[in-house]
C-alpha cells in the first residue's frame, strides 16, 4: 500500500505534465496556435517593411536608380508647373532596374486628387524605401496604349497619339482617345522568362492580362513622357508603353513602337521633332531659370543660369545680375567673368555687393581693388580700410595684415 501511495505521488504530476504538454505543444495546441499567430504578424511585417528594416538596417536601392527616381518626380513637378498642355518633357529614362530589384508604383488616390509613389527594393526588392517615396497632387496617370469602343468603333490609343501628334500631315486624332487614363502604373525589370528579352517593364493592371502586360522588355520609352489634355478631367501624365515595329503602323494597343519616340533617323519621332525645334515641349531651360529666379529660389536660380551660361549667355547674365541683389555667388561669379573684359570698377562693384551679403573673402577683394587702382588718393585708401577692416572682423586673417599694412603707408 505504502508504495503504491508513493507511485500515485510520482505518477500525478507526471500526467499533468504530459496533459500540459500536449495542451500547449500539441498540433492545435494554445503554443501552437501562438506560434502561428506570431508567424503571421512577422510575416506580415516582413511583407510591409522588409527583412532588412527588422533587423535595424535601412534598405538601399544603386545611386543611379535613385537619381532617376529624382529625376522623374522633379520632371513631372516641372511639366505641372507650367501651364502648356498636349506637351512634353523628358526625365531621362531608368537604368537597368535588376531582376529583384527597384520598383516604381504608382496609385492615383481620387479623393486627394493625388499620384501616390511607392519605391520598392532592398532585399528581395520588396521593401519600401521611404526616403525616396513621394506624392504629386494634381497628377492623374496614364499610359499611351489601351483601346476604347466610341460610337461602335474600335479606337486604339497609340494610333490616335499618332495621328494627333506625330503624323507628318497632322490630321489629328479622329475620336480624341490619344491617352488612357488608369488608376495605377508599376515599373520594374523582368528577365524575360524562358523566350523573352530582358529588360525594364510596365505594367497596367486595369487593361488586364492580355494588353501591355504581356509584354517583355516594353518600356524603351527614352524618358519622354506626355502631359496631356485631360482625357480624365485632370493633368494626364501619360508614360509610354512601348513594342518593336516600324514607326507609322501604330495599330498596335499595346503601345507605340520605340522607334516613334527614340529614333533619330525617323522624322515623325519626337527625338527628331525635338532636335527640329518642332515638338511641343513642356517648359524650356530658360522657362526653368525665370521660374527659380521669379520665386526667389536663389540657389536654384544661380546653378541653373551656370548650366547654360555657355549656350544662353545673355539671358544667364541677366538672372545672375537680378540675382546679385540676393545671393553673394552670382556676384562673385560676375566680377570673376568681367575682370578679364572689363574695368576694375565693374569688378569692383560685384565684389561689393557679395561683402554685403556676408562674403568676407569678396570684402577683401574689394579692398584690393581700391587698393591697386586707388590707393594713392584719400578715397581709395579710406574704402580699402573699410572692406580690409570688415573682412579682418570676420576671420580674413590676410586681410588684417593688408590693413595694417596700408596703415602704415
Amino acid at each position: 500500500m505504502v508504495a503504491a501511495e508513493k507511485l500515485a505521488i510520482y505518477l500525478i504530476p507526471l500526467i499533468v505534465l504530459v496533459l500540459l504538454g500536449m495542451f500547449y505543444y500539441g498540433p492545435s495546441g494554445a503554443f501552437g496556435k501562438a506560434q502561428n499567430v506570431t508567424a503571421g504578424v512577422i510575416n506580415f511585417v516582413n511583407a510591409t517593411i522588409g527583412a532588412n528594416e527588422l533587423a535595424g538596417g535601412a534598405p538601399t536601392i544603386p545611386e543611379n536608380h535613385r537619381e532617376a527616381i529624382k529625376k522623374l518626380n522633379e520632371t513631372i513637378q516641372n511639366m505641372l508647373a507650367f501651364s502648356n498642355n498636349n506637351c512634353f518633357a523628358n526625365y531621362g529614362g531608368f537604368p537597368d532596374l535588376g531582376e529583384e530589384g527597384t520598383s516604381i508604383i504608382m496609385v492615383y488616390n481620387e479623393q486627394a486628387d493625388r499620384t501616390d509613389f511607392r519605391i520598392l527594393g532592398g532585399e528581395g526588392g520588396q521593401q519600401l524605401i521611404t526616403d525616396l517615396s513621394f506624392s504629386i497632387e494634381g497628377m492623374h496617370p496614364c499610359v499611351v496604349a489601351g483601346e476604347e469602343v466610341v460610337q461602335g468603333n474600335d479606337v486604339i490609343v497609340p494610333k490616335e497619339f499618332y495621328r494627333h501628334f506625330l503624323n507628318s500631315q497632322r490630321p489629328g486624332s479622329t475620336y480624341g482617345f490619344y491617352n488612357n487614363p488608369v488608376s495605377e502604373i508599376k515599373i520594374l525589370y523582368s528577365d524575360g522568362g524562358v523566350t523573352g528579352s530582358a529588360g525594364n517593364i510596365i505594367r497596367v493592371l486595369e487593361l488586364g492580362p492580355e494588353l501591355v502586360n504581356d509584354q517583355n522588355n516594353n518600356l524603351e520609352d527614352g524618358g519622354w513622357l506626355l502631359k496631356a489634355g485631360g482625357v480624365s478631367g485632370k493633368a494626364d501624365i501619360c508614360f509610354f508603353p512601348t513594342i518593336y515595329g516600324n514607326c507609322g503602323g501604330e495599330n498596335d494597343p499595346d503601345g507605340l513602337d520605340n522607334d516613334c519616340l527614340n529614333d533619330d533617323s525617323e522624322d515623325e519621332s519626337l527625338i527628331s521633332m525635338k532636335n527640329q525645334g518642332t515638338l511641343n515641349l513642356c517648359y524650356t531651360e530658360i522657362d526653368l531659370m525665370s521660374r527659380a529666379c521669379e520665386t526667389n529660389d536663389y540657389v536654384h536660380c544661380h546653378k541653373l543660369a551656370l548650366l547654360h551660361f555657355d549656350i544662353l549667355r545673355d539671358e544667364a547674365i541677366n538672372l545672375l545680375e537680378s540675382n546679385c541683389d540676393h545671393y553673394a555667388e552670382s556676384c562673385i561669379y560676375l566680377a570673376d567673368y568681367y575682370a578679364p573684359i572689363s574695368n576694375p570698377a565693374t569688378v569692383r562693384t560685384y565684389q561689393e555687393k557679395a561683402c554685403l551679403l556676408n562674403n568676407w573673402e569678396a570684402c577683401e577683394n574689394a579692398g584690393n581693388i581700391w587698393a591697386n587702382f586707388w590707393g594713392e588718393t584719400s578715397e581709395g585708401k579710406t574704402q580699402a580700410l573699410i572692406y580690409y577692416d570688415l573682412a579682418c572682423q570676420h576671420g580674413v586673417n590676410t586681410a588684417c595684415a593688408k590693413a595694417t599694412e596700408l596703415r602704415n603707408l
